[in-house]
């Protein structure tokens, strides 16, 4: 049948799944009259759809029994023989098979349905064949051969694997929650290596991820995968229409984003959206949303418009999920006996952290989800270990909780020793044991001041630190009372961010330097750990100006990335971008373009045109521009930069106020200097609100040059001379931000001369 024909079927279809039940069936007498091929593709695309939606999940390879091959697939396939049929969907059926020579091998063969031969089918299919045998990873089913029958279908061979669905295979073992999260972030592993590769699943449910015996879940039907390079392989002919039927081809309903079912554009964010579904499954037995019926309507309104329930009120609801003609009842007391025991239990385990991790996973914008399937899978284990994750708001009342329940052992161990030498704090333990729990927590209460003092004394030291000899040695003394532990390599590596920010660049090398120390001793060379530490140390030399040392670290840090996460990866990129902008600085600029295209590509590759990183490639590629003197293509970067962070973040963000900030001394040499003194002084308005350090003094000596250029200069003096020694006293006198304030108090004086003179 003729593509025409199939762009038919998908708009009749899809006309009728917005309709009512009831005015259906009216609706097809009149769409289909007369054609009655049209009518039986159709009523069965409709009725795959139903089933969908009554939440059919069985796994596209698992082995059921008894079904004989149909007329297409009888005999043999290339070298296997086909034993039977265990599967069909929309575009195709599978095959249990084995090689028909001497070698046994067990195999599933999925075989495109006549009517989907087009020519430009079987291209992709080929296309996809090449990508798919690249995905050689351990939890990922193997695309093991491919090609056509005899009467001309194409086909994929796949690895046989024996296993149940994730979600079942939990539930017969009682796995508990920790178990669970566990088992979860071994299929965001293959997710996030597909996504490395360029593929997008488009289908992650249960049933397309089988957990094998020994408890190694496998990812299952790549062969309707979307790959991000190439969409349409011709623009000739009419993309698969199937493709884009709700219900149908590379979408099971439940489990689909809010994008997969408008039918935009699919990025890596889906399999986020659906990975974030599979969660809540795994988590509370329900699903994201409560139906008020079973239609597919009904859902994809919800996906689409309805809030997600939280995990932890979900396990104490009572719900019926469907399969097939089969009802079954789940209720709080059947999802926690195979998970946490009772329900109050679990409904405690999953309320805070992992009802934040779920819900960002599930939102609708995907912009607002995690930026990629490891970041979401770091999360997790970010909670596993106890540390506080990136889902939930960073308030220092949830850090703090955070910090002691990670420490509460070695706090009984050491606190005494902690308070004693910071602060002579003694100890002593009373025989009643309400009095005992009564001096715990003023002793825990006491630990979190003394921490929160050592920090404070740390930022007060910070800018005198330069003539204190044995500051970083006075520093490891008092740190010297905790043992060498990654959590605190973290909780150090977490602190020196936070000071940096703020301009305490000194104290912040000393923490890296500490926190590196630790993961280095307790971890490999090659862990990623380390190399995010190597990564922290060789920013924070850039931002003091010290850029050989920085460079030496890049590289290094460089390399160890390559080999561990691959040159195709956000890591990587990041690495990438921030080597180049250090050659920027150093004047090397044709390298530092190279390293800042590369990186922009690989960050729009893997996360699409919107996102954060790409926004920030785009904001370090137009400061390149401006200083190869392009300063068209540098305000076009800077405003793409400007739509993406306000479209993500609001017009308030610091991530705006920096954009605007770049943004005014390229309006400047354009000749525009009202519009830089608005970028300027908005940008500043920003900053008030966010910072308290040396990037308001830094903005503020940009608006000062933005003033001197329209003439104003008695306003712009004291912005331009009292801005300059902040920033040299925070980031040094080596530091790009510190030279360029003092070039333009230069460029003030002589043209405050020149003016002056001209009178």
């Amino acid at each position: 049948m003729s593509p025409e024909f199939w762009e038919q079927v998908q708009i009749v279809v899809d006309e009728s799944l917005c309709l009512a039940a009831q005015d259906r069936a009216a609706f097809l007498d009149k769409a289909c009259a007369g054609k009655l091929e049209l009518k039986k593709e159709v009523d069965s695309l409709l009725a795959g759809a139903e089933e969908a939606v009554d939440f059919i999940e069985d796994p596209v390879f698992s082995l059921h029994t008894g079904r004989s091959a149909d007329s297409a697939a009888e005999g043999r396939v290339g070298a296997y023989k086909i034993r039977h049929q265990v599967g069909s969907g929309g575009m195709g059926s599978v095959y249990l098979a084995s090689r028909a020579d001497d070698f046994e091998k067990s195999v599933a063969i999925k075989i495109l349905k006549r009517g989907m031969d087009t020519d430009e089918i079987v291209r992709r299919f080929e296309h996809e064949r090449q990508i798919l045998a690249n995905l050689d990873h351990p939890n990922i089913s193997k695309l093991l051969d491919g090609g056509t029958t005899g009467d001309g279908l194409p086909y994929f061979v796949m690895e046989r694997v024996e296993g149940e669905p994730i979600d079942r295979y939990c539930d017969d073992r009682k796995l508990s929650t920790r178990a669970r999260l566990e088992l979860f972030r071994k299929v965001c592993a293959a997710v996030h290596f597909a996504h490395q590769n360029l593929v997008v699943h488009r289908d992650l449910k249960p049933g397309n991820i089988l957990v094998t015996e020994e408890g190694e879940p496998k990812l299952l039907d790549f062969g309707i995968a979307k790959l991000l390079e190439s969409e349409k392989l011709s623009t000739q002919t009419p993309t698969i229409p199937l493709l884009t039927v709700a219900g149908t081809g590379p979408m099971t309903p439940p489990y689909a984003s809010p994008e997969q079912v408008r039918g935009d554009a699919i990025t890596t964010s889906s399999d986020v959206y659906s990975l974030g579904v599979l969660l809540f499954k795994l988590l509370t037995g329900h699903r994201p949303y409560r139906l008020r019926d079973h239609s597919m309507s009904g859902l994809f309104q919800a996906i689409q418009e309805e809030d997600p329930s939280k995990p932890s009120d979900a396990v104490l609801e009572t719900d019926e999920h469907r399969f097939g003609n089969r009802t079954t009842a789940v209720t709080p007391e059947s999802v926690s006996e195979t998970r946490d025991g009772d329900p109050k239990t679990l409904r405690r385990r999953l309320a805070g952290d992992l009802d934040c991790i779920v819900l960002k996973a599930l939102r609708k914008d995907p912009k607002d989800r995690y930026g990629s399937v490891e970041q979401l899978s770091e999360d997790i284990g970010r909670h596993l270990d106890g540390l506080p994750v990136l889902a939930r708001q960073g308030t220092l009342a949830y850090q703090t909780a955070k910090f002691f329940r990670r420490h509460k052992t070695r706090m009984a161990m050491l606190g005494a020793a902690l308070l004693t030498v910071l602060f002579g704090i003694g100890w002593g333990m009373s025989q009643n044991q309400a009095e005992r729990e009564r001096q715990l927590a003023d002793r825990e209460r006491q630990v979190s001041e003394s921490l929160a003092d050592l920090v404070e004394r740390l930022r007060v030291l910070d800018p005198e630190a330069g003539e204190q000899p044995d500051f970083a040695t006075n520093f490891q003394s008092e740190l010297g009372q905790y043992v060498d532990d990654l959590k605190l390599a973290i909780i150090l590596n977490d602190q020196a961010s936070d000071l940096q920010d703020q301009g305490g660049l000194k104290t912040a090398e000393v923490l890296f330097r500490e926190a590196l120390r630790m993961k280095r001793r307790l971890l490999d060379v090659k862990h990623p750990s380390v190399i995010a530490g190597m990564h922290n140390l060789a920013d924070l030399f850039q931002n003091q100006g010290s850029y050989d040392e920085a460079e030496s670290i890049y590289l290094e840090t460089l390399e160890l990335s390559i080999s561990v996460h691959g040159r195709e990866s956000l890591v990587t990129a990041t690495i990438l971008n921030n080597l180049g902008i250090l050659y920027q600085n150093t004047g090397e600029l044709d390298t530092a373009e190279r390293l800042s295209r590369e990186s922009l590509e690989i960050r729009r590759r893997l996360l699409g045109p919107n996102s954060d990183e790409v926004g920030r490639a785009l904001n370090n590629r137009a400061f390149l521009q401006h200083l190869r003197g392009d300063i068209a293509a540098a305000e076009a970067d800077y405003s793409e930069a400007l739509e993406i962070f306000r479209g993500l973040y609001g017009p308030d963000d610091g991530r705006v106020a920096r954009v605007l900030r770049n943004l005014a001394p390229v309006l400047l040499a354009k000749g525009d200097s009202e519009a830089a003194l608005v970028a300027a002084q908005t940008s500043l308005s920003i900053q008030h609100k966010s910072f308290k350090n040396w990037q308001i003094a830094d903005v503020e000596s940009v608006l000062g040059e933005c003033l001197m250029a329209l003439g104003r200069f008695d306003e712009a003096e004291p912005l331009l001379t009292n801005s300059y020694p902040v920033i040299e006293a925070q980031t040094g006198a080596n530091a790009r931000q510190t030279k360029e304030a003092l070039a333009r108090l230069e460029r003030f004086k002589k043209a405050r001369s020149a003016a002056v003179a001209a009178q």
